[in-house]
């Protein structure tokens, strides 16, 4: 029998105009297990955004927290929804570091993007009730007291945009390690994965709306320490 693999760093990535402080309450559950850091994506929170000529894009996100990373030990990125995205642009640039990938209702990284793609979340699950009932873990997450932190303008236009073109099924079909993708309520992208992404393991979480990670941390959090836990059983093989 081989010696376990290194254990993976947690890389939790927050979502479209938001901030770290949406992932906190999942890294609280994680980090006695694992080593855990949650980045601002760069327009987002306290973190500046990226100076370029150029409309910055998902890949630019990735770039960006790549660089900020401690070490070149083995990755596990969970992402929520835009971060989702960003998790499979860093597998795509550093595939001998990933050990898994978890999506949180990155629904664009599974069916084409398309404006209704872009809009599923707000339709069908009382979304815009659940992010108000919310409200009160965001202003306690957030020191200043702010339920929803502010995004460069021009960042969050730029993503925005390029998240029309970005080819998400594309990536996932070329992820090269496991891909765990959560979905809240009976959202239809599950069934798309399960007929068309067969490497793509889908969970939906009922009675949940886009936020699963302040809704539902315990049960988000068991699948992250799951899927660590398959990447650290050693393998058995001849000769070991």
């Amino acid at each position: 029998m081989s010696a376990a693999p290194a254990t993976p760093t947690v890389v939790l990535l927050h979502g479209w105009l938001c901030d770290a402080t949406d992932m906190r309450p999942l890294a609280a559950r994680l980090v006695p297990h694992l080593a855990v850091t949650v980045p601002d994506l760069p327009g987002h929170g306290a973190r500046a955004a990226l100076r370029s000529e150029n409309p910055c894009t998902i890949a630019d996100l990735a770039d960006a927290v790549l660089r900020g990373l401690p070490g070149p030990g083995p990755l596990l990125v969970v992402g929520h929804s835009l971060g989702g995205a960003v998790a499979l642009e860093i597998a795509a640039r550093v595939p001998e570091r990933m050990t898994g990938l978890v999506l949180l209702d990155t629904t664009w990284a599974v069916v084409p993007p398309a404006p209704e793609v872009i809009a599923a979340p707000l339709e069908g699950d009382g979304y815009f009730a659940r992010r108000q009932a919310l409200q009160h873990k965001r202003m306690d997450l957030h020191p200043a007291g702010t339920a929803l932190p502010a995004a460069d303008p021009g960042t969050a236009a730029d993503i925005f945009r390029d998240l029309m073109t970005w080819p998400g099924p594309q990536r996932l079909r070329t992820a090269g390690c496991p891909v765990l993708a959560v979905f809240s309520g009976a959202h239809r992208a599950a069934a798309v994965t399960a007929d068309q992404l067969p490497g793509v393991r889908a969970r939906v979480l009922p009675d949940s709306g886009h936020w699963l990670m302040l809704e539902r941390p315990d049960e988000v959090a068991a699948l992250v320490l799951d899927l660590a836990a398959d990447h650290r059983r050693p393998a058995v093989g001849a000769g070991a």
